[in-house]
């Protein structure tokens, strides 16, 4: 091997892991790191922070990223994670698969088939989650969904915009084109916007919604979706 083509090899090797870790010990997630790591899906198997350093594109039927660990920071940092092909698992189509406590993610966006599927206590804060046929956002376990857009562009969807069947907050998100856009037991449902969904809110057990802008949905609330805590604005659907 000549001293040139050793010196790129060394050069090639000390780009991947400047790429891979930040100096202050975040991990670095892109195109090339996951390719390098063995492709899609990319697993994160220890806790901590991640961050992605470019757009992440799937090509093949699996998910974007599995998270293995708890206590898993990721930031989208600005960042999109784009399947236009759709990701597979279990017959659900989703661009996250976890089954962990103590997940965040945030700042950036999801597009693809379906969006965000999610068992455990999780934080998501200012994601725009973009799907063509399935869900939104599905959290299982006590979460917090804060300054979302969730958007499907399927007009005759039967799935739900964002789902919190464990409870928890939804708060400051824009959803539209759903079934339903906010769906959940025991959910703090307060000054989001709910437009052109068949149902804008529906639930048993919602613990109560205020300051919320529903308009153009078939129905505003339905199915005892808890008490108002007024400030809703309805257009003239009363019943909020």
């Amino acid at each position: 091997m000549s001293i040139k083509v050793l010196l790129r090899l060394i050069s090639f090797a000390v780009l991947l892991s400047v790429s891979a870790f930040a100096v202050d010990g975040v991990v670095l997630i892109n195109q090339a790191t996951v390719m390098g790591a063995g492709g899609f899906p990319y697993h994160i198997t220890q806790p901590g922070s991640y961050k992605l350093s470019g757009n992440l594109v799937v090509t093949t039927s699996a998910d974007a990223i599995e998270v293995d660990a708890d206590n898993v920071t990721l930031d989208l940092n600005g960042f999109t994670i784009n399947d236009p092909a759709g990701i597979a698992v279990d017959n659900v189509v989703n661009g996250f698969f976890v089954f962990h406590p103590g997940f965040m993610l945030m700042n950036g966006q999801v597009i693809g088939l379906a969006g965000i599927q999610i068992f455990g206590a999780t934080t998501i804060r200012n994601v725009s989650v973009t799907v063509s046929t399935g869900f939104g956002i599905s959290l299982g376990g006590i979460a917090s969904i804060t300054d979302c857009t969730v958007v499907s562009t399927s007009p005759d969807t039967t799935q739900n915009g964002i789902d919190l069947p464990d409870g928890g907050l939804v708060s400051g998100n824009t959803v539209t084109g759903f079934n339903t856009g906010i769906s959940g037991n025991d959910i703090h449902v307060t000054n989001n916007f709910l437009f052109k969904n068949n149902v804008g809110l529906f639930g048993g057990g919602v613990s109560g919604f205020g300051s919320n802008t529903f308009s153009g949905n078939g129905t505003a609330v339905a199915n005892n979706a808890g008490t108002s805590m007024k400030n809703n604005v309805c257009g003239n659907q009363s019943v909020c």
